[in-house]
């Protein structure tokens, strides 16, 4: 996030303000890139991790001091699609790590709003407390070095684990590769054909909803690069709030309410789009920024803990807990470009036609799908997957609290979850 918004303040010393948002998204949309990088190597070429980590370390750094000291648009280019192909390798990492952990606890959706709530206050707090210049692009590459080196420690820690002949067995289970759960469920037709069917709607949910955000975010980036507010203060800090209440409601009674609770959110966001398009008219900036960031940490909290839940039931589990990101940097590349158009032309009606376009779709093709389909139940190897699950909620039996060391429990996803 810090690293987004630096490239948007270099961006913006070169190109008109209704650019900077367009850059911005071929920018991010190119971590994609390292999204996949890290599981390709994970699963065929394991022995050369470390040396590729090492890489990419060395490349994050460099091109945040490329973006830190260019003084041409096409240096600031490219340092922004290197320093964000690596940022989507150890993005990868991330995900996949936080997934293996707890993915099969109750505490998932709490666990991603604290890590993102964290990073969100590590940002504001370098931009509001630290001096502007020389300390904040310090601290920026403090931080991206503190990464690296924590995700390197965090692999050796775990190969030191797997290797120690007192490993426990249900600690291997955690392991994000999860074959066995993957096999198990692989191996019956129809549950496997529930698995696909479930990837597929939450693809299409994910998209809809960061076809509302993207567009929100285009209008906003917009007006930040042409200084009518300030992406970086305080109210980036209702972002964290967002974000832990989110968490909190997410994993009430087993994440049951994930889907009307982010249907709302993002209904409650798109008030951002009047205010920004009436904004020429006496609009307020300031309002569509905090409506913004009050419904933007829902949605960050939600597409990350259901592709972290469903990957456990994947042959590469280890791509899937980013693959929620991924689809929002490429759908938001896609979307970037049509909001800005939308924005500027100040048309309130064609705003709030492609918004309800989006939400329609979301709420008819992949919340109602479900209420279509039997109920049935699917006994697979202790398991009980029913055929309609799109793997939103994954929860154990028995009440329990979450975890530090994980016990064995069985699972259910209940399908009225979705």
């Amino acid at each position: 996030m810090a690293g987004e918004y630096f490239f948007d303040v270099r961006v913006a010393e070169f190109v008109p303000a209704n650019e900077v948002v367009i850059y911005e998204s071929i920018v991010v949309g190119a971590s994609v890139i390292g999204y996949f990088v890290r599981p390709l190597l994970y699963y065929r070429r394991p022995q050369a991790i470390d040396a590729t980590s090492d890489m990419t370390g060395v490349l994050l750094v460099s091109a945040l001091l490329l973006l830190i000291m260019a003084v041409q648009f096409q240096v600031v280019i490219a340092g922004g699609l290197v320093a964000c192909c690596a940022l989507g390798y150890c993005g990868s990492t991330a995900h996949a790590n936080l997934a293996r952990r707890f993915a099969q606890t109750p505490c998932l959706a709490r666990a991603v709003a604290v890590s993102y709530a964290a990073g969100i206050l590590v940002q504001v707090l370098n931009h509001m407390v630290m001096p502007a210049g020389i300390p904040q692009q310090f601290a920026l590459i403090a931080c991206a070095i503190a990464l690296v080196g924590l995700l390197h420690g965090t692999r050796r820690a775990k190969l030191r684990d797997e290797s120690a002949p007192e490993f426990e067995a249900e600690i291997a289970e955690l392991s994000v590769d999860a074959s066995e759960h993957g096999a198990k469920w692989r191996d019956n037709p129809e549950a496997k054909a529930a698995f696909q069917g479930a990837v597929v709607r939450l693809t299409v949910a994910t998209a809809c909803l960061t076809g509302v955000f993207a567009a929100l975010n285009a209008g906003l980036t917009t007006s930040h690069a042409a200084g009518a507010i300030d992406l970086g203060d305080w109210p980036r800090l209702l972002l964290v709030v967002s974000a832990l209440a989110a968490g909190a409601l997410y994993d009430l009674r087993g994440r049951s309410y994930m889907n009307i609770i982010m249907t709302c959110a993002a209904r409650l966001s798109t008030l951002s789009f009047f205010v920004l398009i009436t904004d020429g008219n006496g609009g307020n900036a300031l309002a569509a920024t905090i409506i913004f960031y009050l419904g933007t940490g829902f949605f960050v909290v939600f597409f990350t803990a259901k592709f972290a839940a469903i990957s456990m039931y994947a042959r590469w589990s280890y791509l899937w807990p980013c693959m929620g990101r991924a689809i929002n940097n490429i759908c938001s590349m896609l979307v970037t470009a049509p909001a800005v158009a939308i924005i500027s032309s100040q048309n309130v009606l064609m705003a709030v036609g492609v918004v309800s376009c989006c939400l329609s779709a979301l709420r008819s093709r992949c919340w109602g799908s479900l209420d279509k389909v039997p109920r049935a139940r699917l006994r697979t190897a202790g398991w009980r997957l029913p055929p309609t699950i799109l793997a939103w909620a994954v929860r154990p039996i028995r009440p329990m609290r979450c975890p530090w060391r994980r016990r064995s429990f069985r699972l259910t996803i209940d399908s009225t979850a979705l």
